[in-house]
């Protein structure tokens, strides 16, 4: 699932965010590639966090107005707000539906193939 996952977010980004921005996303995906392959498996230094410092930088350096960024930063109390039937209606069918067969994946099919691995000899079924 997470190999799939994976690939559905890569090819995701390539079709639509390298492209936007042309040769210079072309160029950051290729260096955060690089970056990935030299430290795959690198305890010490995950990939992972060199690949967002490196994203961080280009958004601040090439993409980000500091002046905006700096007016919008700020601190202030949430508002309250009383959800109507209409907002309800929406979470159920934006969040609370997509999650479900996420959810059984996970606990149900996720935990019996991990049985299965572990425990061969043993007869175990999704029920």
């Amino acid at each position: 699932m997470q190999l799939g996952l994976g690939l559905q977010l890569a090819t995701l980004s390539l079709k639509e965010y390298v492209q936007a921005d042309s040769v210079a996303g072309y160029w950051l995906a290729a260096v955060a590639f690089i970056v990935t392959i030299f430290l795959i498996g690198n305890k010490k230094y995950p990939a992972a966090l060199f690949v967002i410092m490196l994203g961080a930088v280009y958004a601040f350096t090439l993409k980000l107005d500091t002046a905006i960024v700096a007016q919008s930063i700020g601190l202030h109390l949430p508002e309250f707000h009383v959800p109507t039937v209409q907002d309800v209606l929406t979470g159920f069918v934006l969040l609370a539906l997509p999650q479900v067969p996420l959810s059984l994946g996970n606990s149900v099919l996720g935990t019996k193939q991990i049985v299965q691995d572990l425990f061969p000899d043993r007869s175990l079924s999704v029920r």
